[in-house]
């Protein structure tokens, strides 16, 4: 088994995979275990809960958590975590610090494309290690010779990488080494280094963009072919030093756990950016820079926690405790930002055990997290703009008077970037109608939390589900035998990415994804047909429950608006981001529609509407913002538009006679538009259309004119 990532997402997916059995290798260019919380700084837990409010899915992420003091972590202390747990699990080896990773498929390494900042970091380390269970740092030169014995990491070969957990932070000798070398290095003293020798640094390796006679990176997206016919199937990988040497390892199973799906991307795995589905081109949530603020203290801490007490009301979206605080968006919104690509969020706050805080807060748009130039650029901005928040934020909150920077966070929070084509995308349905899977691996309920997008779009909650299940199917991307994608990046819409993409159902699936490879293993199973295999799934349920899972069926049940009348329409334009419920689900679906909700989403729809058309709409919504909608007038509107695309009637007129609206309700019948479960008193033209009703005829008018069937 080889695990690419180590993020949590991916240390959880070794672990599993460990612990089932399997000789796991963990591989990661950076230089520390636990990416995102231990690089990114985002210390703040997103937590996903049960009916009874208490932590979803147990396994790896409850053990995690029980060494926590509630759900915010000091980050060195997380590392520490990260490392014991790893070091308690036989069978696993971590290999940190190479320059870079990429696959070996038919017998040939595969450049990467794009990648994120898992396996081409902004700040390359230049040094390699190899650690079974828990050893020093080596140079890229110790990890080669490592793993050049290593080769066959599938088991075929007793020389093969095994490891063992290693007692007192002593180094091990698990990692064996090719029987016809002379002399065997000695590591079982305290502390000793492998022999190392490094000629160049990280950075000036990967400059070079070459390790033999390929290119490291590609010019293209390199999708597999259309036309295959069998699965792919990722032989190893090949990692670069900082010596310039490669060494490949080979392999049977594959888990991507880089933050942007990097080697599934670089194997040919197909994709999208994120936001292409939803809104028709990319449309990438802000990154964040973590910054850290010292000169604060205890009595600083308290001030803090009591004013934001104060201002709570019991709502829990405003408050503080202990280790962390989270509020004060009312304050945050009168900060006027230098740079226009720059906004500020409500505070989210974590308090370390040197008295320092980490704040998650800065937001800076119009990001390609997939380009390394892009990301250096927000770096730029983000630390630019500091030192003005930092003194705002002495100025208005209580207990800051005398904060100071102390420095950023070593790696961007990237949340968004592409999203692999797995076997089943997870849908925004499947995630607020709290649906269940047969194959699932891991459950959920953290809000559909879409960040902010631009200065012009602050976020918004699409909805809260109850519960739902993540299948295996998803974590499969299309197309290949033996691999496996967990994180943000695996195969979820753009909108139920934003639930599932929180580290707690990451650490879950991660877990399920390592007991899933090592079920097909032994089954001689390839990875894709695993889903459809009961007594595979079987055995992957019964596996996760003897590792603390709880993976029983999902008892949440689909929400009340499911049943109404209109939730067809509701469904259609929530798939959009046209409407949102917020954390209570409140669609208001037999409250008047006023005039603007219609023809904001007309024209959210409408992106091939002309110039005259659009201003027509926007003037008509902005007249009438607050005025209700009523059935004549609705089917008026558009019925001026068309019903065919491309083709138009006579222009809207709030003032046509009631006999033009009664004629445009008759074609709306005619094509079908008010068939049930339209209900059949809804029929004059001065009947006010609920909001429901207004939805659900948008929907059925938009897919007639699209050439759809009249009803979704």
């Amino acid at each position: 088994m080889i695990v690419i990532g180590g993020d949590p997402e991916g240390v959880a997916a070794a672990v599993a995979a460990a612990r089932a059995g399997a000789r796991t290798l963990l591989v990661d260019p950076r230089d520390r275990l636990g990416g995102l919380w231990t690089r990114g700084w985002l210390n703040v837990l997103d937590m996903n809960l049960d009916a009874a409010g208490k932590p979803l899915n147990g396994g790896i992420f409850a053990e995690i958590y029980r060494r926590l003091d509630g759900t915010s972590f000091d980050v060195a202390a997380m590392e520490r975590h990260l490392r014991q747990l790893v070091a308690a699990t036989p069978n696993l080896v971590v290999a940190t610090a190479a320059v870079s990773v990429r696959p070996v498929l038919a017998g040939r390494p595969r450049p990467l494309f794009k990648p994120g900042q898992t396996l081409w970091p902004d700040d390359p380390i230049g040094a390699g290690s190899i650690t079974p269970g828990k050893a020093p740092s080596t140079t890229s030169s110790s990890l080669s010779r490592g793993l050049e014995s290593s080769q066959n990491a599938s088991g075929s070969s007793d020389e093969a990488i095994e490891a063992k957990a290693v007692p007192n932070g002593l180094t091990s000798e698990a990692v064996k080494f090719d029987p016809g070398e002379k002399k065997e290095p000695s590591l079982a003293r305290r502390g000793q280094a492998w022999p190392t020798t490094v000629s160049r640094s990280g950075e000036d390796v990967r400059s070079l963009l070459v390790c033999g006679s390929e290119g490291w990176l590609a010019d293209e997206p390199p999708f597999l072919p259309d036309a295959a016919t069998e699965a792919a199937v990722i032989e190893g990988i090949e990692l670069l030093g900082s010596d310039g040497r490669c060494s490949t390892i080979t392999g049977q199973r594959f888990i991507d756990a880089s933050q942007d799906a990097d080697l599934a991307v670089a194997a040919g795995a197909g994709w999208i950016r994120y936001g292409e589905d939803v809104w028709g081109e990319p449309r990438n949530m802000a990154v964040t820079l973590v910054f850290r603020l010292d000169g604060i203290g205890a009595a600083g801490w308290s001030r803090l926690r009591a004013e934001l007490r104060a201002r709570g009301g019991g709502t829990g979206l405003v408050g503080a405790n202990d280790r962390s605080a989270w509020g004060f968006g009312e304050t945050l919104r009168e900060y006027k930002p230098r740079s226009p690509r720059v906004g500020v969020r409500a505070l989210n706050i974590g308090r370390q055990d040197d008295d320092t805080v980490l704040i998650n807060a800065l937001q800076v748009f119009g990001v390609d997290g997939l380009d390394p130039v892009a990301r250096r650029e927000a770096r730029q901005i983000a630390e630019a703009e500091l030192p003005s928040l930092v003194a705002f934020l002495r100025r208005r909150l209580p207990g800051f008077e005398t904060a100071r920077l102390a420095g950023t966070a070593p790696e961007l929070y990237v949340r968004t970037s592409r999203q692999i084509k797995a076997l089943h995308r997870l849908t925004v349905d499947d995630v607020l109608e709290n649906r269940d899977f047969p194959d699932r691996v891991a459950f959920g309920s953290y809000p559909l939390d879409v960040q902010a997008t631009d200065p012009g779009f602050a976020g918004d909650i699409i909805g809260k589900p109850a519960c739902y299940a993540v299948p295996l199917r998803s974590l499969i991307p299309r197309g290949f035998a033996n691999l496996l994608v967990v994180g943000r990046s695996a195969g979820f819409d753009s909108l139920a990415q934003s639930s599932a993409r929180t580290v707690p159902v990451g650490i879950a699936a991660g877990q399920g994804a390592g007991v899933a490879a090592v079920v097909s293993l032994r089954r001689q199973l390839p990875l894709d047909r695993l889903p459809d295999d009961p007594g595979a799934v079987g055995e992957m349920h019964r596996q996760l429950a003897g590792q603390g899972v709880t993976i029983g069926s999902n008892p949440a049940r689909p929400g009340p608006e499911t049943t109404h009348w209109a939730y067809a329409g509701l469904r259609f334009l929530r798939r959009r981001a046209q409407i949102s419920g917020g954390y209570h689900n409140r669609y208001d679906l037999d409250a008047p529609m006023p005039v603007k909700a219609l023809t904001n989403r007309l024209l959210f729809l409408g992106r091939d509407f002309d110039q005259a058309t659009r201003q027509r709409f926007e003037t008509l919504g902005n007249a009438t913002p607050t005025a209700p909608l009523t059935l004549g007038a609705a089917c008026l509107l558009l019925h001026s538009l068309g019903m065919t695309s491309g083709t138009s009637s006579t222009d809207f007129d709030a003032a046509v006679p009631a006999e033009g609206a009664a004629a445009a309700i008759a074609a709306f019948r005619a094509a079908g538009l008010l068939a049930p479960p339209w209900p059949s008193d809804l029929k004059d033209p001065d009947q006010v259309l609920s909001r429901g009703a207004g939805y659900l005829l948008l929907t059925r008018w938009w897919l007639r004119r699209e050439g759809h069937r009249p009803s979704p």
